[in-house]
């Protein structure tokens, strides 16, 4: 459901793609093959055109020897989602120039990289970010006469927003 901001004028307004930022990291830094230096982080923000995030909770109800449930259990918490973008995987160069986001989120054997997803949604400027996220899938599509558009299917191991305060 998309979220809606009230502006000084009083009018209602809906968030879209456009006000949400997107950014994949990979790694604070990265040592080097003979751990003598480190590489900076590979980020680059995303221009999204869909984004979907899932939370999925796993309880298991107890029921001991009764029909009804007598309490729960929650057993898994699992985190996932789907970022779509205008453009081709292999074709698509962000802003400055520097590398596409397959680059960023698989390796040189096409297997996936270790990222991190952070969303800022512009009407209260909070980051979310998930964390140690693999890509899943990726998919494209194109339709005649229209611009070809890329997703990625991700899972993450945790979002920094279900953490405790320190």
């Amino acid at each position: 459901m998309p979220t809606t901001n009230t502006t000084p004028n009083g009018v209602d307004r809906i968030e879209s793609a456009a006000n949400i930022s997107l950014q994949v990291s990979r790694g604070a830094t990265q040592a080097t093959t003979d751990n003598t230096s480190d590489v900076d982080a590979a980020t680059q923000e995303v221009p999204i055109s869909r984004l979907d995030t899932t939370k999925d909770i796993e309880i298991t109800e107890i029921r001991e020897s009764s029909v009804k449930a007598t309490g729960y259990s929650i057993t898994a918490i699992s985190y996932s989602g789907t970022m779509m973008f205008k453009g081709s995987t292999l074709t698509r160069l962000f802003e400055d120039g520097t590398q596409g986001i397959y680059k960023l989120v698989y390796d040189e054997q096409g297997l996936p990289e270790p990222v991190s997803i952070t969303i800022t949604h512009e009407l209260n400027n909070a980051p979310e970010t998930y964390q140690t996220v693999l890509v899943t899938s990726e998919s494209y599509q194109v339709r005649s006469e229209e611009v070809t558009e890329t997703a990625f299917d991700w899972v993450a191991m945790d979002r920094t927003t279900d953490q405790p305060d320190a």
